[in-house]
């Protein structure tokens, strides 16, 4: 049965690269090393850090921070600034090695706007994601009721008493907190009913954006939209039976209004489908995308108490279930075939993970500020690797979020069609071509591997006798099957069977040559700094790793 018994020993290199895979957007070899030597309860405790957060970006035009400044007639573009805004976000997640930036994503898939929000607004979202990134969802979506952004997005900000707008809460309630249950009749959802929208929908009127961002939040210190009183729907609201026929005071003041929105969040986070919504929402990004009955039973329940028990915070449930048996396929007999491997990465992650993994240099804003917000992170990260492989980060489609994230019942397989699959492919080439593909113009970054192959942090040496019988500490890259095995351990979520194995090491590295030949291509490329017959088949072998089946899973 699939438990949540704590996960005992030390991780090991396999488990270890596994929790960094669903944790984070990307590690080092480094990284797996330092957490394999931890136990489940020390690596996850560590990676439950909050970092320093980056400051905010800076106009290239102007070297000032926009965020605050406001957008300057250089950079008035909105979809520049919100790229801009993105790839700022998107350093963060090069830069550290910690949990905190997979769940601001989780949060924003579930609380989803997208590029039609001002950035400032955007910006104030991921500020506040991040605040509660391991804190209170029911918190979060009392503090989102009131975000700048999300009143633009779900027309909050055109509420009237007179003419209340249904579109943010049904959201509220269909995707972001309770869920639509089982449909009994028309208009009652089990969960919820359409008049509890239509309630809903007259409490949530008289509130408005505040874009001179002066009304700030008491509680996180970030700036929240405002009340018009006189367009409030100052009269009582009440609920169907699915929330116990629950009637809301109506509120004549401009703290009544949000004393109305605290009331009926405690009201819908009240009703136990709410904490196993999120749990589910919660469980499909982390660890599978299909919840069986006997999942359901075991580890949903379960954490949806744990997480109602203790305020709805993510703490104690990231903790529990990252720790746990389950987590790591150490639940039953057969430790392959649940969790490891066993999702499509997305694009975001694919890229992540190989620049961080490879060492792929960002152009440093410190030497040119436009050349990193604007060559590289607008125009070839975002536009031509990000969007073109099947995601718009913080511009999803719809409402709904990614649909790889939430549409049954292909899921996380929704990354994959015959053009974004195509584009996995064409990333080795960029990579190592330093150009994007077809148009050839400047990726603005290269992954050099004989650099790569050469740090001795990342591929080790080898020890042991090698192919001329002698015993000693050999260059990694000197002995071909232990630079396979150095690469494949760390960027497979799993061992390969030997036949992958022998594809990797006899197809693409070695190809028409023997270990001991390889050796003395090794040698002669040392004595003479001649690299291309060796860099030739390396760039082969890596290309074929970042193309594999394997490799797009995590």
């Amino acid at each position: 049965m699939a438990s949540l018994a704590p996960h005992s020993g030390n991780l090991g290199t396999r488990l270890a690269a596994h929790l960094l895979r669903r944790l984070t957007f990307g590690f080092t070899r480094a990284d797996v090393d330092t957490y394999a030597g931890m136990t489940a309860d020390q690596a996850v405790d560590a990676l439950l850090n909050t970092p320093s957060a980056l400051p905010p970006p800076l106009d290239p035009a102007t070297n000032a921070t926009w965020v605050i400044n406001g957008p300057t007639a250089s950079n008035s573009s909105s979809s520049r600034l919100y790229k801009y805004l993105t790839g700022w976000w998107v350093d963060e997640c090069f830069h550290t090695t910690s949990a905190i930036q997979r769940m601001v994503f989780f949060l924003h898939s579930i609380l989803t706007s997208d590029d039609g929000i001002q950035s400032t607004n955007l910006y104030n979202q991921l500020l506040l994601f991040r605040h509660f990134a391991y804190g209170s969802y029911k918190d979060l979506v009392q503090k989102i009721c009131m975000d700048n952004g999300m009143l633009d997005y779900l027309d909050g900000r055109k509420s009237k008493k007179n003419n209340p707008t249904e579109n943010f809460p049904r959201e509220l309630l269909e995707l972001f907190t309770i869920g639509k249950g089982a449909q009994i009749s028309p208009g009652n959802y089990t969960t919820y009913t359409e008049s509890d929208i239509q309630e809903a929908s007259r409490l949530f009127t008289g509130f408005r954006q505040d874009l001179s961002y002066s009304t700030i939040d008491p509680d996180t210190n970030i700036p929240m939209g405002k009340t018009l009183l006189s367009q409030h729907d100052d009269t009582n609201k009440t609920f169907s039976s699915a929330f116990q026929g629950t009637i809301i005071a109506g509120k004549n003041t401009a703290t009544g209004m949000l004393e109305e929105i605290e009331d009926f969040v405690d009201m819908v986070f009240d009703q136990g489908a709410t904490a196993k919504n999120i749990m589910r929402k919660l469980y499909r990004y982390l660890v599978h995308a299909h919840i069986t009955p006997e999942i359901e039973s075991d580890i949903i329940a379960p954490l949806a108490n744990t997480f109602a028990n203790n305020n709805y915070e993510f703490m104690p449930v990231l903790k529990k279930l990252l720790k746990s048996q389950h987590f790591y396929d150490a639940d039953d007999t057969d430790g392959s075939d649940e969790t490891i491997g066993a999702m499509i990465k997305s694009p975001l992650q694919l890229l992540i993970g190989t620049m961080k993994y490879f060492d792929i240099p960002v152009p440093d804003p410190a030497v040119d500020l436009y050349k990193h917000y604007h060559n590289f992170y607008r125009n070839v990260f975002l536009r031509h690797m990000c969007e073109l492989g099947g995601i718009d980060p913080f511009n999803p489609d719809d409402v709904s979020g990614y649909a790889a994230h939430f549409q049954e019942p292909g899921y996380d397989e929704l990354w994959l069609n015959e053009t974004t699959l195509n584009y996995r492919y064409l990333y080795a080439d960029m990579f190592i071509q330093g150009k994007k593909l077809p148009s050839n113009n400047n990726l603005y970054t290269e992954l050099d591997v004989m650099t790569f192959v050469n740090n001795q942090s990342i591929i080790k040496p080898f020890v042991g006798v090698d192919y001329n019988g002698l015993p000693g500490t050999f260059s990694g890259g000197r002995i071909a099957p232990h630079l396979v095995d150095e690469l494949l351990t760390y960027l497979l979520p799993e061992a390969p069977i030997s036949s992958r194995r022998s594809y990797f090491l006899d197809d693409l590295l070695l190809d028409t040559f023997t270990p001991l030949n390889w050796q003395n291509e090794w040698d002669s490329y040392i004595s003479t700094g001649n690299d291309a017959i060796v860099r030739r088949q390396i760039e082969k072998l890596i290309r074929g790793i970042l193309q594999s089946p394997e490799y797009q899973l995590f």
